[in-house]
């Protein structure tokens, strides 16, 4: 097991007994003693195998739960960084009918503006607002609309995404109920 620290070090404890280490969280020092690295790459991070081989011979714990560590920590750091993008992008909700979505069940009520950054990410399906951007402006979509009104595309982004989302479950269903009756799923439907 590990945590993080008050003064940011990570405290490491075997899950198992290992070695003379079984009690004791491993110090820096006794790291550096014991693989030759300098304490620093413990309490930063594991930055190779080669390093967390050197760490399971010298301590006995294995490299796999070095490579962990290191992989949480730079998704930690990935994630972080996100939030940091998503609060910096909350003006992009205005574009967005977000009050309907709310009320329509699409979105979460109790999100604060920079989860529902995410959150209406993920309902249209793209990583950022600028990948929302190309692709909207490249969608061929044939439809009928007036010309007494602007066509808001925020709105019409949302109204045709839901409308994708469950086309696609319908035919979900429908092709689940066809494989029950020995129909191929993978077949196109029709009709």
């Amino acid at each position: 097991m590990s945590a993080t620290t008050a003064a940011g070090r990570i405290d490491v404890r075997p899950e198992r007994p290992v070695g003379g280490l079984a009690s004791a969280a491993l110090g820096s020092c006794s790291v550096e003693l014991r693989s030759g690295s300098d304490g620093s790459r413990l309490t930063i991070h594991v930055n190779s195998v080669d390093t967390a081989l050197q760490f399971e011979l010298a301590l006995g714990v294995p490299a796999a739960f070095w490579n962990a560590r290191e992989q949480q920590y730079r998704e930690h750091l990935a994630r972080r960084a996100q939030e940091e993008e998503l609060a910096r992008r909350v003006s992009w909700l205005s574009k967005f009918p977000v009050a309907e979505m709310v009320k329509r069940g699409l979105l979460r009520r109790e999100a604060t503006k920079p989860e529902r950054v995410r959150e209406l990410l993920a309902f249209l399906g793209v990583s950022s607002p600028e990948r929302w951007s190309e692709l909207f402006a490249l969608q061929n979509v044939a439809f009928r609309k007036s010309t007494a009104f602007d066509v808001d595309e925020g709105s019409l982004a949302v109204w045709l995404r839901q409308g994708l989302i469950e086309g696609l479950s319908r035919e979900r269903r429908h092709a689940l109920d066809c494989a029950g009756q020995g129909a191929d799923p993978a077949e196109p439907l029709h009709g």
